[in-house]
């Protein structure tokens, strides 16, 4: 099978570690168990470290490259467009066996190999238009954070998988970690503070004061280009471990 033509593989993170040429022939790795790839080809963005005069620092929630001059975000540019990235991301999956019992229930961290495909064509229309107003905005000695959003993508593509192996009447909760990737020569945007029905429950009063003077500073302060990801997902193996089975 040619990988090279898909624009986004997943891979179970131990599977992976085991077996990493399953993900992309790129991939092997030693005795020892050291992961061995072409650097022209992948970056890998698992752990936090520098590449040339970028750093990069993997959060909990997020993947950060930080650029303060046009190199540093031309060097990103082309990182993203050339080459292969290599993420691992995690899924929180909470799930009740019944919607008429709460007796059970299991909670799930699921961790998986990505290799996103800058080079496919679906990757590079959606991500070139962010870089252009990206360059824009720091050659105006302005603020921007570039967030290049996977976490639906990768949440819809894992309850379709889950769907296969679990009960309708199961009631599921899932959410996603290291799943943005976020290029900035500013902070982040604060995503806690989206609307969510718990947070207008529970803090109205905060949340009707603070939200909103919050999203004007930030409007005032930094330009958030934001873009939620869209592609085929290739799964690099038909095997998903069941809870039960765990």
């Amino acid at each position: 099978m040619d990988t090279s033509n898909q624009a986004l593989r997943i891979l179970g993170w131990a599977e992976f570690i085991a077996h990493p040429s399953r993900l992309h022939a790129i991939f092997s790795n030693t005795r020892a168990g050291e992961l061995i790839y072409d650097g022209n080809h992948v970056i890998n963005l698992t752990q936090t470290t520098s590449i040339e005069d970028v750093e990069v620092n993997v959060y909990k929630d997020n993947i950060v490259l930080t650029t303060k001059t046009q190199n540093q975000l031309a060097l990103v540019h082309d990182m993203f467009f050339q080459r292969m990235l290599l993420l691992r991301i995690t899924i929180d999956h909470t799930e009740i066996s019944s919607k008429y019992s709460v007796e059970t229930v299991s909670i799930v961290e699921d961790d998986f190999a990505v290799l996103l495909n800058g080079q496919h064509p679906s990757i590079r229309q959606q991500i070139k238009s962010g870089f252009q107003a990206s360059m824009h905005y720091l050659n105006r000695n302005q603020k921007f954070c570039l967030e290049l959003d996977l976490s639906e993508l990768l949440l819809d593509w894992y309850m379709e998988v889950r769907d296969a192996i679990t009960s309708c009447d199961d009631i599921h909760s899932v959410k996603s970690k290291r799943t943005r990737l976020c290029v900035t020569n500013h902070t982040l945007y604060n995503h806690s503070l989206d609307c969510s029905p718990k947070w207008i429950l529970f803090l109205c009063i905060c949340w009707i004061l603070f939200v909103p003077c919050y999203r004007l500073y930030r409007k005032l302060t930094c330009a958030d280009i934001r873009i939620k990801l869209k592609c085929d997902v290739t799964c690099a193996t038909y095997y998903i471990q069941n809870e039960a089975t765990r």
